[in-house]
């Protein structure tokens, strides 16, 4: 349920499934994966934080009304013992006739605002770089990150509806409106279920990192399987290359020099190949 009485600031988002203009086209490397993981888990507590400042901001207001309406009934009372006096003393009645009457002081800001702002958009802008990315951030860079944020799951969507809420509440509390309490209660509902919603999309971040960890891995076991057939070919050509210098007598000692130094060659390439395989 949304709460038309209270506009909601409009919030800048790209259209669903789609990346920002900028936004780079190849894989993210492990380090990026890395910042991309702790951006998606510091989402978890940015929600948390927004929802109890959002409660704090809306009791502190409701305790500044308060405190005003105790002001206001005392000054009443204040105005109502000064015309009974009046009564008796005339010449008091024109000082007494409209006692502590004036502009009511302004009510002071509510402490808890300035944090509720700045989570609301550090959240925002974090979603925005995880989702459509932009600048040196790459959004949903696979197919898997795609269908958790976009369709069929649609985390995307769920995450701008909690956000657009909390910006309802930020709204009308720096606007005073009297049925903030309502919309508060609403995002107070969202916390646990977009709790929930940000951890599958943590999960989905890590799951994402050590696939790519296991394609690396494939790919560097591929290369030295292919160095080590390489360098067992050269060896066995070394090899050959000194039968063959050893039969030509007198007139192979030069070849024979070249075979050998070839095949000392595979035979360091063996011992470089055994190291980096121990590692």
């Amino acid at each position: 349920m949304r709460h038309p009485t209270i506009a909601a600031r409009t919030l800048s988002h790209p259209v669903p499934g789609t990346v920002r203009a900028g936004t780079p086209t190849t894989p993210p490397d492990g380090e990026k994966l890395s910042a991309l993981i702790n951006m998606a888990g510091r989402q978890r507590m940015l929600s948390q934080r927004l929802v109890l400042h959002a409660v704090l901001a809306a009791q502190q207001q409701a305790q500044q009304q308060a405190q005003q309406q105790a002001q206001q009934q005392a000054q009443q009372q204040a105005q109502q013992q000064a015309q009974h006096q009046a009564q008796h003393q005339a010449h008091q009645q024109a000082h007494a006739a409209h006692p502590g009457q004036g502009k009511p002081p302004a009510p002071a800001a509510l402490p808890a605002l300035p944090v509720l702002r700045d989570t609301l958009e550090r959240m925002a802008r974090s979603h925005e770089r995880l989702a459509h990315g932009g600048g040196e951030w790459p959004g949903a860079f696979s197919d898997g990150l795609r269908q958790a944020y976009f369709a069929p799951r649609n985390a995307d969507a769920r995450i701008r509806d909690f956000l657009g809420l909390a910006q309802q509440v930020l709204n009308g509390l720096e606007g005073r409106r009297a049925n903030v309490d309502a919309i508060v209660q609403e995002l107070v509902g969202e916390a646990t279920p977009i709790l929930e919603l940000l951890n599958e999309l943590t999960l989905a971040h890590e799951a994402e990192a050590a696939l790519r960890a296991r394609q690396e891995r494939m790919r560097h076991q591929e290369l030295m399987d292919r160095l080590h057939a390489v360098a067992r070919e050269a060896k066995v050509v070394a090899f050959n290359a000194q039968v063959a210098a050893h039969r030509a007598g007198s007139h192979g000692p030069e070849f024979g020099v070249v075979a050998a130094r070839m095949g000392a060659i595979t035979e360091e390439m063996e011992k470089l190949l055994q190291q980096a395989r121990a590692r």
